[in-house]
Protein backbone atom coordinates (compact mmCIF):
# COMPACT_ATOMS: atom_id res chain seq x y z
CA UNK A 1 0.00 0.00 0.00
CA UNK A 2 1.81 2.90 -1.06
CA UNK A 3 2.43 5.92 2.08
CA UNK A 4 3.88 8.56 -0.77
CA UNK A 5 2.58 10.67 -3.60
CA UNK A 6 3.33 14.17 -3.47
CA UNK A 7 0.66 15.21 -5.76
CA UNK A 8 -2.51 14.41 -3.24
CA UNK A 9 -1.08 16.66 -0.55
CA UNK A 10 0.84 19.45 -3.14
CA UNK A 11 0.19 23.03 -1.60
CA UNK A 12 -0.57 21.70 2.12
CA UNK A 13 1.86 23.54 4.12
CA UNK A 14 1.41 27.23 2.34
CA UNK A 15 -2.80 26.25 2.47
CA UNK A 16 -3.89 28.59 -0.49
CA UNK A 17 -7.08 28.68 -1.93
CA UNK A 18 -6.46 25.83 -4.35
CA UNK A 19 -5.57 23.63 -1.56
CA UNK A 20 -8.41 24.87 0.46
CA UNK A 21 -10.90 24.31 -1.47
CA UNK A 22 -9.48 21.29 -2.30
CA UNK A 23 -9.47 20.02 0.90
CA UNK A 24 -12.02 17.31 1.72
CA UNK A 25 -11.63 15.57 -1.84
CA UNK A 26 -8.02 15.25 -0.55
CA UNK A 27 -9.00 13.48 2.81
CA UNK A 28 -11.55 11.38 0.42
CA UNK A 29 -8.22 10.15 -1.71
CA UNK A 30 -6.29 9.51 1.11
CA UNK A 31 -8.99 7.86 3.05
CA UNK A 32 -9.32 5.84 0.18
CA UNK A 33 -5.55 4.90 -0.41
CA UNK A 34 -3.71 4.73 2.68
CA UNK A 35 -4.44 4.94 6.62
CA UNK A 36 -1.33 6.76 7.07
CA UNK A 37 0.26 8.90 4.56
CA UNK A 38 3.52 10.32 4.52
CA UNK A 39 3.70 14.51 3.50
CA UNK A 40 6.98 15.26 1.83
CA UNK A 41 6.41 18.74 2.13
CA UNK A 42 6.25 18.53 5.65
CA UNK A 43 7.76 15.48 7.32
CA UNK A 44 4.74 14.72 8.95
CA UNK A 45 2.01 11.48 8.13
CA UNK A 46 -1.10 11.85 7.73
CA UNK A 47 -3.97 10.08 9.36
CA UNK A 48 -7.56 10.71 8.31
CA UNK A 49 -9.75 7.64 9.05
CA UNK A 50 -11.62 7.93 12.20
CA UNK A 51 -10.80 4.78 13.85
CA UNK A 52 -7.32 5.32 13.37
CA UNK A 53 -8.10 8.76 15.12
CA UNK A 54 -10.03 8.13 17.70
CA UNK A 55 -7.19 5.26 18.92
CA UNK A 56 -4.85 7.92 18.29
CA UNK A 57 -6.49 10.62 20.66
CA UNK A 58 -7.13 7.61 23.28
CA UNK A 59 -3.98 6.38 23.51
CA UNK A 60 -1.43 9.36 24.92
CA UNK A 61 1.51 7.03 25.89
CA UNK A 62 1.56 5.94 21.99
CA UNK A 63 0.99 8.44 20.33
CA UNK A 64 2.72 11.49 22.66
CA UNK A 65 1.70 15.46 22.48
CA UNK A 66 5.14 16.03 24.05
CA UNK A 67 7.68 17.41 20.98
CA UNK A 68 9.39 20.09 22.11
CA UNK A 69 11.93 20.18 19.57
CA UNK A 70 9.42 20.37 16.35
CA UNK A 71 8.34 23.25 17.26
CA UNK A 72 10.14 26.46 17.34
CA UNK A 73 9.40 29.56 19.51
CA UNK A 74 5.90 29.81 20.72
CA UNK A 75 3.21 28.00 18.43
CA UNK A 76 5.71 28.47 15.50
CA UNK A 77 5.40 24.91 13.27
CA UNK A 78 8.65 26.03 11.70
CA UNK A 79 12.33 25.60 13.80
CA UNK A 80 13.21 28.70 15.59
CA UNK A 81 16.03 30.97 13.92
CA UNK A 82 18.52 32.42 16.68
CA UNK A 83 17.18 35.82 15.94
CA UNK A 84 13.85 34.65 16.71
CA UNK A 85 14.92 33.12 19.58
CA UNK A 86 17.14 35.98 20.49
CA UNK A 87 13.91 38.34 20.26
CA UNK A 88 11.94 36.16 22.49
CA UNK A 89 14.61 35.96 25.22
CA UNK A 90 13.62 39.47 26.01
CA UNK A 91 10.32 38.35 27.26
CA UNK A 92 9.28 34.92 29.11
CA UNK A 93 10.09 31.72 27.87
CA UNK A 94 7.51 29.76 25.90
CA UNK A 95 6.05 27.30 28.37
CA UNK A 96 4.83 24.02 27.39
CA UNK A 97 1.60 23.27 28.50
CA UNK A 98 -1.76 21.53 28.13
CA UNK A 99 -1.54 20.85 24.16
CA UNK A 100 2.00 20.44 24.53
CA UNK A 101 2.25 17.70 27.09
CA UNK A 102 0.54 14.00 28.21
CA UNK A 103 -0.75 13.08 31.58
CA UNK A 104 0.54 13.62 34.68
CA UNK A 105 1.57 16.99 34.12
CA UNK A 106 -0.72 17.37 31.47
CA UNK A 107 -3.14 16.41 34.35
CA UNK A 108 -1.95 19.33 35.93
CA UNK A 109 -2.61 21.95 33.73
CA UNK A 110 -6.01 20.12 32.03
CA UNK A 111 -6.90 20.57 36.08
CA UNK A 112 -6.27 23.99 37.11
CA UNK A 113 -7.29 25.48 33.50
CA UNK A 114 -10.36 23.72 34.45
CA UNK A 115 -11.38 25.62 37.13
CA UNK A 116 -11.47 28.65 34.79
CA UNK A 117 -13.83 27.10 32.65
CA UNK A 118 -16.46 25.42 34.88
CA UNK A 119 -20.11 25.09 34.01
CA UNK A 120 -20.55 28.11 36.74
CA UNK A 121 -18.17 30.42 34.84
CA UNK A 122 -19.61 29.77 31.12
CA UNK A 123 -23.41 30.57 32.91
CA UNK A 124 -21.83 33.55 33.99
CA UNK A 125 -20.27 34.90 30.58
CA UNK A 126 -23.88 34.27 28.64
CA UNK A 127 -25.15 37.43 29.59
CA UNK A 128 -21.86 39.12 28.56
CA UNK A 129 -21.89 36.81 25.11
CA UNK A 130 -25.77 38.12 24.76
CA UNK A 131 -25.35 41.78 25.01
CA UNK A 132 -22.25 41.31 23.23
CA UNK A 133 -24.22 39.64 20.21
CA UNK A 134 -26.82 42.39 20.42
CA UNK A 135 -24.36 45.24 20.25
CA UNK A 136 -22.57 43.81 16.85
CA UNK A 137 -26.47 43.32 15.73
CA UNK A 138 -26.74 47.13 16.44
CA UNK A 139 -24.13 48.23 13.90
CA UNK A 140 -25.61 46.73 11.18
CA UNK A 141 -27.47 48.84 8.55
CA UNK A 142 -30.80 48.47 10.30
CA UNK A 143 -32.78 48.90 6.84
CA UNK A 144 -30.87 45.42 5.89
CA UNK A 145 -28.50 45.00 3.06
CA UNK A 146 -25.28 43.47 2.04
CA UNK A 147 -22.90 42.79 5.11
CA UNK A 148 -19.49 41.03 5.29
CA UNK A 149 -21.05 38.48 8.27
CA UNK A 150 -17.48 38.09 9.55
CA UNK A 151 -16.56 41.05 9.87
CA UNK A 152 -19.56 42.63 10.99
CA UNK A 153 -20.35 39.65 13.36
CA UNK A 154 -18.59 36.35 13.04
CA UNK A 155 -14.94 37.94 13.75
CA UNK A 156 -15.47 40.26 16.30
CA UNK A 157 -17.93 38.57 18.43
CA UNK A 158 -15.54 35.96 19.84
CA UNK A 159 -12.43 37.79 20.61
CA UNK A 160 -14.60 40.32 22.38
CA UNK A 161 -15.52 37.73 24.89
CA UNK A 162 -12.09 36.38 25.23
CA UNK A 163 -10.98 39.70 25.50
CA UNK A 164 -13.65 40.87 28.20
CA UNK A 165 -12.97 37.38 30.14
CA UNK A 166 -9.34 37.94 30.31
CA UNK A 167 -9.81 41.55 31.42
CA UNK A 168 -8.36 43.26 28.11
CA UNK A 169 -9.10 47.05 28.19
CA UNK A 170 -11.88 47.74 25.44
CA UNK A 171 -9.70 50.53 24.21
CA UNK A 172 -7.06 47.47 23.12
CA UNK A 173 -9.18 44.97 21.70
CA UNK A 174 -8.34 45.91 17.71
CA UNK A 175 -4.28 45.54 19.25
CA UNK A 176 -5.05 41.94 20.89
CA UNK A 177 -6.88 41.18 17.99
CA UNK A 178 -3.73 41.79 16.09
CA UNK A 179 -1.99 39.45 18.47
CA UNK A 180 -4.10 37.06 18.14
CA UNK A 181 -3.90 36.42 14.98
CA UNK A 182 0.21 36.91 14.75
CA UNK A 183 -0.13 34.13 16.68
CA UNK A 184 -2.70 31.37 14.06
CA UNK A 185 -0.36 32.95 11.13
CA UNK A 186 2.62 31.50 13.16
CA UNK A 187 0.95 28.00 13.91
CA UNK A 188 -0.32 27.40 11.18
CA UNK A 189 2.38 28.36 8.34
CA UNK A 190 6.23 27.90 7.63
CA UNK A 191 6.90 31.81 7.61
CA UNK A 192 10.43 33.51 6.20
CA UNK A 193 12.69 34.71 8.53
CA UNK A 194 12.29 38.53 8.27
CA UNK A 195 8.17 37.96 9.15
CA UNK A 196 8.46 35.69 11.59
CA UNK A 197 11.47 38.02 14.20
CA UNK A 198 8.52 40.86 13.24
CA UNK A 199 5.97 38.43 14.80
CA UNK A 200 8.08 37.22 17.85
CA UNK A 201 8.57 41.17 18.38
CA UNK A 202 4.61 41.56 19.02
CA UNK A 203 4.30 38.51 20.95
CA UNK A 204 6.93 39.65 23.47
CA UNK A 205 4.72 42.79 23.35
CA UNK A 206 2.02 40.77 24.31
CA UNK A 207 3.48 38.80 27.09
CA UNK A 208 4.15 42.01 28.82
CA UNK A 209 0.86 42.66 28.61
CA UNK A 210 -0.51 40.25 30.04
CA UNK A 211 2.29 39.53 32.70
CA UNK A 212 1.42 42.93 33.32
CA UNK A 213 -2.75 42.53 33.96
CA UNK A 214 -1.76 39.09 35.87
CA UNK A 215 0.36 41.00 38.36
CA UNK A 216 -3.17 43.25 38.85
CA UNK A 217 -5.32 40.38 39.43
CA UNK A 218 -2.57 39.40 42.18
CA UNK A 219 -3.26 42.43 43.95
CA UNK A 220 -6.98 42.66 42.73
CA UNK A 221 -8.99 39.51 41.72
CA UNK A 222 -12.23 40.18 39.64
CA UNK A 223 -14.44 38.00 39.10
CA UNK A 224 -13.26 37.11 35.68
CA UNK A 225 -11.60 33.82 33.83
CA UNK A 226 -7.85 35.78 34.35
CA UNK A 227 -8.32 35.98 37.79
CA UNK A 228 -9.39 32.29 37.59
CA UNK A 229 -6.11 31.30 36.23
CA UNK A 230 -4.53 33.42 39.30
CA UNK A 231 -6.18 31.83 41.74
CA UNK A 232 -6.55 28.17 40.54
CA UNK A 233 -5.03 25.62 43.26
CA UNK A 234 -5.14 21.89 42.86
CA UNK A 235 -4.28 20.15 46.11
CA UNK A 236 -1.24 18.69 45.59
CA UNK A 237 -0.26 21.01 43.20
CA UNK A 238 2.03 24.27 42.39
CA UNK A 239 0.07 27.14 41.63
CA UNK A 240 0.66 28.39 37.83
CA UNK A 241 3.92 30.01 37.00
CA UNK A 242 3.55 33.38 34.94
CA UNK A 243 4.99 31.62 32.38
CA UNK A 244 2.55 28.80 32.34
CA UNK A 245 -0.24 31.36 32.38
CA UNK A 246 1.12 33.16 29.29
CA UNK A 247 0.95 29.64 27.21
CA UNK A 248 -2.49 28.66 28.54
CA UNK A 249 -3.47 32.01 27.51
CA UNK A 250 -2.27 31.76 24.06
CA UNK A 251 -4.05 28.62 23.53
CA UNK A 252 -7.29 30.26 25.09
CA UNK A 253 -6.50 32.88 21.80
CA UNK A 254 -6.49 30.12 19.19
CA UNK A 255 -9.20 28.29 20.66
CA UNK A 256 -11.54 30.74 21.85
CA UNK A 257 -11.50 33.32 18.94
CA UNK A 258 -10.30 31.47 15.23
CA UNK A 259 -11.86 28.67 15.93
CA UNK A 260 -15.24 30.28 17.02
CA UNK A 261 -15.47 32.70 14.09
CA UNK A 262 -14.79 29.76 12.30
CA UNK A 263 -18.17 27.90 13.81
CA UNK A 264 -20.12 30.78 13.65
CA UNK A 265 -19.60 31.81 10.45
CA UNK A 266 -19.59 28.39 9.11
CA UNK A 267 -23.41 28.29 10.61
CA UNK A 268 -24.43 31.22 8.83
CA UNK A 269 -23.30 29.83 4.99
CA UNK A 270 -25.04 26.30 6.12
CA UNK A 271 -28.43 28.03 6.96
CA UNK A 272 -28.46 30.02 3.70
CA UNK A 273 -27.51 26.67 1.99
CA UNK A 274 -30.12 24.87 3.75
CA UNK A 275 -33.08 26.95 4.13
CA UNK A 276 -35.26 24.08 5.19
CA UNK A 277 -32.90 23.89 8.30
CA UNK A 278 -33.49 27.32 8.98
CA UNK A 279 -36.70 26.80 8.69
CA UNK A 280 -36.75 24.02 11.49
CA UNK A 281 -34.73 26.09 13.48
CA UNK A 282 -36.84 28.91 13.48
CA UNK A 283 -39.70 27.05 14.55
CA UNK A 284 -38.40 25.31 17.65
CA UNK A 285 -35.03 26.76 18.88
CA UNK A 286 -34.38 23.40 21.05
CA UNK A 287 -33.07 22.08 17.73
CA UNK A 288 -30.53 24.30 17.48
CA UNK A 289 -27.82 22.47 19.10
CA UNK A 290 -28.06 19.31 17.40
CA UNK A 291 -27.55 22.06 14.22
CA UNK A 292 -24.28 23.85 16.33
CA UNK A 293 -23.47 19.89 16.55
CA UNK A 294 -23.28 18.90 13.01
CA UNK A 295 -22.06 22.11 11.61
CA UNK A 296 -18.72 21.23 14.03
CA UNK A 297 -18.45 17.76 12.36
CA UNK A 298 -18.57 19.14 8.62
CA UNK A 299 -16.60 21.75 9.22
CA UNK A 300 -14.08 21.22 12.43
CA UNK A 301 -12.81 24.59 12.97
CA UNK A 302 -9.46 23.09 14.23
CA UNK A 303 -8.64 20.58 11.29
CA UNK A 304 -5.48 18.63 12.69
CA UNK A 305 -3.32 18.72 15.20
CA UNK A 306 0.02 17.04 15.96
CA UNK A 307 1.24 13.33 17.65
CA UNK A 308 4.52 11.73 17.76
CA UNK A 309 4.86 8.57 17.85
CA UNK A 310 6.97 6.96 20.95
CA UNK A 311 7.30 3.12 19.39
CA UNK A 312 6.86 1.28 16.39
CA UNK A 313 3.77 1.02 15.84
CA UNK A 314 0.91 0.32 12.78
CA UNK A 315 -1.87 2.46 11.50
CA UNK A 316 -4.20 0.46 9.92
CA UNK A 317 -1.50 -1.88 8.61
CA UNK A 318 1.23 0.81 7.61
CA UNK A 319 4.19 0.87 9.45
CA UNK A 320 5.06 3.78 11.19
CA UNK A 321 8.54 3.96 13.20
CA UNK A 322 9.36 5.70 16.76
CA UNK A 323 9.82 9.57 16.70
CA UNK A 324 7.68 10.34 13.52
CA UNK A 325 5.28 12.91 13.80
CA UNK A 326 1.46 12.36 12.86
CA UNK A 327 -0.62 15.28 11.59
CA UNK A 328 -3.85 14.13 13.22
CA UNK A 329 -6.87 15.22 10.90
CA UNK A 330 -10.32 15.78 12.89
CA UNK A 331 -11.65 17.18 9.81
CA UNK A 332 -10.97 14.33 7.59
CA UNK A 333 -11.80 11.69 10.52
CA UNK A 334 -15.78 13.98 10.88
CA UNK A 335 -16.62 12.82 7.02
CA UNK A 336 -15.26 9.42 6.96
CA UNK A 337 -18.03 7.19 5.81
CA UNK A 338 -17.15 4.45 7.43
CA UNK A 339 -18.59 6.42 10.56
CA UNK A 340 -20.79 8.74 9.59
CA UNK A 341 -23.22 7.89 6.17
CA UNK A 342 -23.43 10.46 3.65
CA UNK A 343 -20.72 12.53 5.23
CA UNK A 344 -20.97 15.39 3.14
CA UNK A 345 -24.29 16.08 3.41
CA UNK A 346 -25.47 18.38 6.43
CA UNK A 347 -28.12 16.14 9.13
CA UNK A 348 -28.21 17.29 12.32
CA UNK A 349 -30.63 14.57 13.16
CA UNK A 350 -27.85 11.33 12.27
CA UNK A 351 -26.88 9.01 15.17
CA UNK A 352 -24.03 9.50 17.01
CA UNK A 353 -23.55 12.98 16.30
CA UNK A 354 -22.22 13.92 19.77
CA UNK A 355 -19.05 10.92 18.66
CA UNK A 356 -17.39 13.96 16.15
CA UNK A 357 -13.96 14.96 16.64
CA UNK A 358 -13.94 18.80 16.46
CA UNK A 359 -12.81 19.34 19.92
CA UNK A 360 -10.64 16.21 20.25
CA UNK A 361 -10.87 13.63 22.38
CA UNK A 362 -9.64 11.73 25.35
CA UNK A 363 -6.92 13.52 27.66
CA UNK A 364 -6.99 16.45 25.42
CA UNK A 365 -10.22 17.04 24.33
CA UNK A 366 -10.88 20.92 24.57
CA UNK A 367 -11.63 22.37 27.96
CA UNK A 368 -13.18 25.14 26.21
CA UNK A 369 -15.64 23.76 24.24
CA UNK A 370 -18.77 24.47 26.70
CA UNK A 371 -17.85 28.10 25.68
CA UNK A 372 -17.79 28.01 22.08
CA UNK A 373 -21.07 25.92 22.57
CA UNK A 374 -22.50 28.62 24.35
CA UNK A 375 -21.44 31.34 22.22
CA UNK A 376 -22.81 29.73 19.32
CA UNK A 377 -26.06 29.25 21.00
CA UNK A 378 -26.45 32.64 22.49
CA UNK A 379 -25.60 34.30 19.75
CA UNK A 380 -27.70 32.71 17.04
CA UNK A 381 -30.96 32.44 19.14
CA UNK A 382 -30.54 36.03 18.99
CA UNK A 383 -29.96 36.59 15.10
CA UNK A 384 -32.71 34.36 14.61
CA UNK A 385 -34.78 36.73 16.56
CA UNK A 386 -33.97 39.66 14.75
CA UNK A 387 -32.84 39.23 11.36
CA UNK A 388 -35.91 37.54 9.27
CA UNK A 389 -33.56 36.59 6.35
CA UNK A 390 -30.25 35.91 5.24
CA UNK A 391 -29.08 34.67 1.66
CA UNK A 392 -25.66 35.15 0.03
CA UNK A 393 -24.36 38.55 -1.82
CA UNK A 394 -23.80 38.35 -5.78
CA UNK A 395 -20.34 38.84 -4.93
CA UNK A 396 -19.80 35.83 -2.26
CA UNK A 397 -17.52 33.12 -2.75
CA UNK A 398 -15.58 31.00 -0.03
CA UNK A 399 -12.40 32.38 0.91
CA UNK A 400 -10.38 30.83 3.95
CA UNK A 401 -6.99 32.22 5.99
CA UNK A 402 -3.99 30.51 4.42
CA UNK A 403 -3.37 27.82 7.13
CA UNK A 404 -3.57 24.24 7.07
CA UNK A 405 -4.30 23.89 10.80
CA UNK A 406 -7.12 26.01 11.12
CA UNK A 407 -9.97 26.21 8.72
CA UNK A 408 -11.58 29.98 9.04
CA UNK A 409 -13.20 31.95 6.70
CA UNK A 410 -11.66 35.09 5.85
CA UNK A 411 -14.95 36.76 4.57
CA UNK A 412 -18.95 36.09 4.01
CA UNK A 413 -20.33 38.42 2.06
CA UNK A 414 -24.55 37.95 2.64
CA UNK A 415 -27.60 40.24 2.54
CA UNK A 416 -29.95 40.40 5.44
CA UNK A 417 -33.17 42.15 5.89
CA UNK A 418 -34.10 44.75 8.32
CA UNK A 419 -32.19 44.38 11.73
CA UNK A 420 -35.31 44.24 14.26
CA UNK A 421 -34.43 46.48 17.43
CA UNK A 422 -33.43 44.49 20.32
CA UNK A 423 -35.81 43.51 22.68
CA UNK A 424 -36.81 46.65 25.79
Amino acid sequence: MSTTGPALTDGLATAGPEMQAALFGMYDALRAQTPAFQVPELGFWLVTRYEDVHRILSDPQTFSSHYPERFGTGLSLGPASERAAEVLATGYPWELTLLFHDPPRHTRHRNLIGQAFTPKRVRKMEPVIAELAHTYLDRLPAQGGPVDFVEAFAGPLPISVVADALGVDRDDIAQFKRWSDDIVIRLGSMLPEERDVELMHEYVDYQRYFADRIEQRRRSPKDDLLSDLVAARVAGEDPLTVPEMLSLITLVLVAGNETTTSLMATMMRILIEHPEQEARIRADRGLLPGFIEETLRMEAPLQMFFRKVTRDVSIGGVAVPAGEMLMVSFGAANRDPAKYACPAQFDQDRAGLRDHLAFGWGPHFCPGSSLTRAEARVAYNIILDRIDSFRFAPDYEQVFQPNFITRVPMRLPVVISPVRPRPA
